[in-house]
């Protein structure tokens, strides 16, 4: 052995070293080999992890608690005192869970690994992170499937952090790429553009069109506007019986209320009857069809909602591009579910401090959801309970612990 303080290799071994592991269920002791430098006397060990008394098995169960369990880091630590007696503080908890996110696999990894068959159909979303207090963007790519492809966190949301998002997945994951599902963001519209064929089709999502009809023409405003005076005309009817002398002057307070609740329900039935023409036309799979209901629409409405006629001149073409191929998913939905999965898992922590530990948590989460089993599918998708996202590729997992088939414990 090589001496660490003159790097001589005038060494002999020097006796052994007990060491105590603490695990969950037990402790267990090690030995290890002491050296002794003949040349400058100094006395040491070699060990893989120095300074440390908790074992890997030990990291692994608290990992598995915070994330199966959803127990924060102080939970998890009352729990240890109170029933295993291993006294540890939250800060530590996390410093261990850190440490098994960050020697999770990547996407690439698993990749190679795995080799998982995908349907070729991608759905792409972002969400903003806080890091240290600063808004950071991720970008989550998820398959049909519903195989979580890849994951990225980007600094800045300028174009060149997406472009690298898709070029990434193109030539590094080699994704076998029909059609990629986005929502509204330009861009992801142009990274798509730059960086992707042109035979892979883009498909807007129809919801978040709809929903930005809505913000729009005011709907979510004047739908709230007329429940507070449903509700005020309420209380106002059951106290004109208690009312004498002012009984008449709340009697032309609630006519009032009701002219306006009766003219605000027209407009409101308005926008509905618009925003389901938008809907009907969007879902239509036959595209003839679709614009000819586009031209009875503009027809109808070009001067009455002028800004939904130029919104969908300008998006139309991408909201129907599922009419070329019924297997291209009409909306975000899927990667828009699997945010807020990770969402509510972030609530058990309160920040994250560097963007790297950020980052190595965010995979190990995403690695988790890949192996974890679906139980609450329905309709359609009830096939897939039973199965995990990747099983449903073509892997066959031969391990059902998530942490050792995600997991670098070399």
């Amino acid at each position: 052995m090589r001496c660490p303080k003159c790097e001589s290799l005038e060494t002999v071994k020097n006796g052994r070293r007990c060491i105590t592991l603490i695990n969950l269920e037990n402790k267990s002791k090690g030995y290890v080999n002491r050296y002794v430098c003949k040349k400058c006397g100094k006395s040491f060990s070699q060990r893989r992890d120095k300074h440390k008394r908790y074992g890997i098995a030990f990291k692994k169960e608290l990992a598995r608690m915070h994330l199966e369990e959803r127990m924060s880091y102080r939970v998890i630590s009352k729990r240890l005192r109170e029933k295993a007696g291993i006294r540890i503080n939250k800060n530590s908890v996390c410093r261990m869970v850190n440490e098994i996110a960050g020697r999770s696999k990547s996407s690439l990894q698993i990749k190679t690994e795995y080799k998982p068959k995908w349907d070729g159909h991608l759905i792409v979303d972002d969400k903003y992170i806080h890091v240290k207090k600063k808004r950071v963007l991720s970008l989550v790519a998820k398959d049909k499937s519903g195989d979580i492809v890849h994951y990225e966190m980007i600094e800045e949301g300028n174009q060149s952090g997406y472009d690298n998002f898709f070029l990434f997945i193109k030539d590094r994951l080699e994704y076998p790429f029909k059609s990629v599902t986005t929502d509204l963001d330009e861009m992801l519209e142009k990274a798509i553009m730059h960086i992707l064929p042109e035979k892979v089709i883009h498909q807007k999502c129809i919801r978040h069109a709809l929903e930005a009809i809505r913000r729009t023409t005011g709907y979510y405003s004047k739908k709230s506007k007329y429940n507070i005076l449903v509700r005020r005309i309420e209380c106002l009817e059951e106290s004109l019986q208690d009312r004498k002398s002012s009984y008449q002057r709340a009697k032309r307070t609630v006519d009032e209320l009701l002219k306006e609740k009766d003219i605000l329900g027209k407009e409101l039935e308005k926008l509905s009857s618009m925003i389901q023409q938008v809907n009907k036309m969007s879902n239509l799979k036959d595209a003839e069809e679709s614009r000819s209901e586009l031209r009875k629409f503009k027809r109808k409405h070009s001067k009455t909602y002028p800004m939904i006629v130029k919104f969908l001149n300008k998006h139309y073409s991408k909201l129907v591009s599922h009419q070329s191929d019924e297997n291209i998913p009409k909306t975000s939905n899927d990667a828009e579910n699997l945010n807020r999965q990770i969402e509510r898992r972030l609530k058990t922590i309160e920040s994250f401090q560097h963007l790297k530990t950020a980052y190595d948590y965010l995979i190990m989460i995403c690695n988790y959801l890949r192996f974890k089993p679906y139980t609450d599918c329905k309709k359609k998708n009830k096939y897939r309970n039973g199965k995990s996202p990747i099983s449903l590729c073509g892997v066959k997992i031969m391990d059902r612990d998530w942490l050792n088939n995600t997991v670098n414990f070399r």
